[in-house]
């Protein structure tokens, strides 16, 4: 037989043969159980989905309790109704709330084992020192079962009737690794703190220029003009420490523009005689135009080690936004506020702006140093 006469013969030979694979695969039930397992574990997956997000939202919730020291911050209600809003059917079971707080004052269950799988626990380990709360959550049923159930997997013997999915979410709390260079005595920030302004943009007029507050350096004004009142004292500082206002120039992280690294004390930075420390004016600049708010540390009293070098005791963290400045002499170093004009001329340096409620930011957390209730940073971590 010539050789194209026998390619042609066994090809024609194979016709019908996928046909009757197909028929007998489904005969037997098994492409019928293969599609039905990939739609419940589709199933499955969204159902994944939706239970992390609502984890997530859960924590943050929670975290953003206990970061404001509210004693009954763990609340099993809050998470619950957190949670079941990212569920379609507006159900979802919190299993467990726990997690770490340095205060005396929030109480949080220490986190154990949960009750999943490993695959479905909050991923590594939380760092030593910090802050930070687990929400662990479930499947819930109509019936209030734990099961989500199959649509069409359950027809099949052995699958069972459904699974029980889960998903856990970690977010760590406490005072954000680094602020902005530029502490300010709290007594500034305690002349307004009952009127904050809101974060902008406002889009519903500008805020009174009442409420813009003047920072004076080192508190000192021009010839002629009384230093800024000195703050009291704070109660139980240390022996040594004195009392100052206005603001001071600290030290900054190395790299990183004109920011702090938060501790216990910061150190005094020395400025320029006309302008600001190196990537602070930049800072400014940018931060008029675009009206971010600042974080900015507060301290309640300083120490003289020596002329010119203070240690500052941080009290706690808050919002700024700033609307101008004056650093000295010459068109750069000068901008009039948007609101209040031009405040301080000559010898002074200033900078103005408005204190506003800033409770959380996104970023590195830090280790819990026992700031005052401010602004907090918050950081899904797990």
């Amino acid at each position: 037989m010539p050789l194209m006469s026998r390619v042609r013969s066994r090809r024609f030979g194979d016709r019908g043969g996928v046909t009757t694979i197909v028929a007998v695969l489904l005969s037997a039930g098994v492409l019928l159980g293969m599609g039905a397992l990939a739609i419940d574990v589709g199933r499955i997956y969204l159902e994944r989905e939706e239970l992390q997000s609502g984890a997530d939202a859960a924590a943050q919730n929670i975290a953003s309790n206990c970061a404001h020291q509210r004693t009954d911050c763990a609340s099993i209600g809050d998470a619950s109704a957190a949670a079941d809003a990212n569920a379609k059917d507006g159900r979802t079971y919190v299993e467990e709330i726990c997690g770490r707080d340095a205060s005396l004052v929030v109480s949080l269950a220490p986190c154990g084992p949960s009750a999943g799988s490993t695959v479905t626990d909050c991923i590594g380990t939380p760092a030593p020192g910090l802050n930070y709360v687990e929400v662990r959550v479930r499947t819930e049923s109509a019936g209030g079962g734990s099961l989500l159930p199959y649509s069409f997997a359950q027809s099949i013997a052995g699958v069972g009737d459904g699974a029980t999915v889960r998903a856990c979410s970690r977010v760590a709390y406490g005072p954000p690794t680094r602020a902005t260079a530029i502490a300010i005595r709290d007594c500034m920030f305690d002349e307004v703190k009952s009127d904050l302004v809101d974060l902008p943009p406002w889009t519903s007029g500008y805020p009174a220029t009442s409420q813009e507050s003047v920072l004076h350096l080192d508190g000192k004004r021009g010839a002629g003009k009384p230093d800024v009142p000195t703050c009291a004292a704070a109660s139980g500082k240390p022996s040594g420490w004195d009392d100052a206002g206005g603001f001071v120039w600290v030290d900054r992280v190395r790299g990183g523009g004109c920011q702090t690294a938060v501790n216990v004390t910061v150190n005094q930075d020395t400025p320029p005689a006309n302008g600001a420390p190196r990537g602070c004016r930049n800072l400014l600049d940018s931060r008029i135009a675009s009206r971010q708010p600042l974080v900015v540390p507060l301290f309640d009293e300083w120490s003289p080690a020596s002329p010119g070098n203070h240690d500052y005791a941080l009290q706690r963290l808050v919002g700024f936004v700033v609307t101008g400045y004056y650093l000295g002499s010459g068109f750069a170093n000068s901008r009039p506020s948007d609101f209040g004009g031009s405040h301080c001329s000559g010898p002074e340096r200033c900078i103005y702006g408005y204190f506003v409620n800033l409770p959380f930011v996104a970023g590195d957390v830090g280790p819990d140093i026992g700031l005052e209730d401010g602004t907090v940073a918050l950081n899904t971590s797990g």
